[in-house]
């Protein structure tokens, strides 16, 4: 009763039978759905339950359409730092289009996407007789610092990262990392000014002993429907050998790559996947690819990986280097230098005290790594303490790792 604006064999849609109260909610969140989307913000749909000539129970439906309404533009309160120039980037809004709740989710689904927000609500405001949706938004911490470290009797290493989602309030990222006597990282990333399309910007330095490998990375990175996006990168490479006493050797090398990321999930459930192809140009061109995914189903995480290098003339910077903290807990930090590595992490986090297992195929030869982590976190800072051993190991051969982590 009272639908005028859609049929009612449309909004019913050959429902016939009503068995429970689930049913009645699913169709009256239908026929608001439907008039939401078309217009209609303010409609209301009262159920009621009268008699029919079988004795049995009808259920009949009052639909108030209210008015079709116009929006003439977006506001924004934004409780924080954020400049209100690249959300109305990403809010991208049409002018005086009619109310859609659909556009409107779609609007904070963006927006959340971007890290920075942690609770965005709207509302319909009247300004100068016109209708406009007025959106609440209210900031998470987007500032990171990172530090975590790995020692054992006679080894130790240490890392930090500093990141942040929110660059002078642009919505824009940068982050820093430091390994110690290894590397030294500066990352850009600027997902606005060509919004969907994401641009970065990325330069290394790493340090070993009598060789240091400076890298300079541009890459765009664009979706490709809602859980996909393909990122093209170029850029160069610059070795440098050193002798003794002087400087023996030193060249640099053009790069091209590509790569595919997917991000699927729920609330129970998440699958993150992406893969990374670069080619070299070079005397002897070379090849990587690698491979990082991560499988999460009810705290039990699964996180596959797979780095393969082909060239003629293998270099310091061509080999992988596979141990510690990121990848196989139970050895060294960088223990294996190798052309290619299939490794899998597993960890169940259920608890504040979690196991933990890493499997790997390296060098022909399987390896393995295992032990238990705690995980604290408190209103300071979080923390994690790994312990774990390599195959085959006695209790001193054990390493552990340090996690630091707090966001302001």
């Amino acid at each position: 009763m009272g639908n005028q604006f859609f049929s009612s064999p449309y909004l019913l849609q050959e429902t016939t039978t009503i068995s429970k109260v689930e049913d009645v909610e699913n169709i009256i969140e239908h026929i608001l759905g439907e008039y939401t989307n078309a217009g209609f913000a303010f409609c209301h749909v009262y159920p009621s339950i009268a008699a029919n000539d079988s004795n049995g129970k009808k259920l009949l439906l009052t639909i108030e359409e209210g008015k079709r309404i116009k929006i003439h533009d977006y506001l924004y309160n934004i409780q924080g730092r954020t400049s209100k120039g690249p959300v109305k980037k990403i809010a991208n809004f049409e002018p005086d289009k009619y109310f859609s709740s659909s556009v409107i989710g779609e609007t904070k689904k963006r927006l959340y996407e971007t890290g920075v927000f942690e609770t965005i609500k709207d509302n319909i405001v009247i300004k100068n007789g016109l209708y406009m949706i007025l959106f609440e938004m209210y900031e998470r911490p987007s500032d990171n610092i990172l530090a975590y470290g790995a020692f054992n009797e006679d080894n130790y290493d240490f890392s930090i990262i500093y990141s942040t989602q929110n660059l002078l309030g642009t919505l824009r990222r940068i982050g820093f990392q430091y390994d110690y006597q290894t590397l030294f990282a500066l990352d850009l990333t600027d997902p606005i000014l060509l919004y969907p399309i994401s641009l970065n910007g990325n330069f290394s330095i790493w340090t070993y002993d009598s060789v240091r490998l400076m890298k300079l990375t541009g890459k765009i990175t664009a979706p490709v429907g809602e859980h996909y996006k393909i990122t093209l990168s170029s850029g160069v490479e610059s070795y440098s050998y050193f002798g003794a006493d002087s400087l023996d050797q030193q060249h640099s090398a053009n790069f091209v790559g590509i790569g595919v990321n997917s991000d699927h999930g729920s609330s129970v459930w998440s699958s993150k996947q992406n893969m990374d192809f670069e080619y070299l140009f070079r005397n002897y061109d070379r090849w990587k690819l690698q491979y990082d995914g991560e499988f999460q189903f009810m705290k039990f995480y699964l996180r596959p990986h797979y780095y393969y290098c082909l060239t003629d003339s293998f270099e310091y910077f061509d080999y992988f280097r596979i141990g510690g903290t990121k990848d196989l807990r139970g050895y060294f930090e960088e223990e294996f230098f190798v052309k290619e590595a299939a490794w899998v992490n597993f960890e169940f986090k259920k608890f504040f005290v979690f196991p933990l297992v890493d499997v790997a195929w390296i060098q022909d030869e399987l390896k393995y790594s295992y032990g238990f982590g705690l995980s604290l976190a408190s209103d300071i800072i979080d923390a994690a303490i790994i312990f774990a051993w390599p195959k085959q190991a006695k209790w001193l051969d054990g390493k552990i790792h340090l996690k630091l982590e707090k966001d302001f």
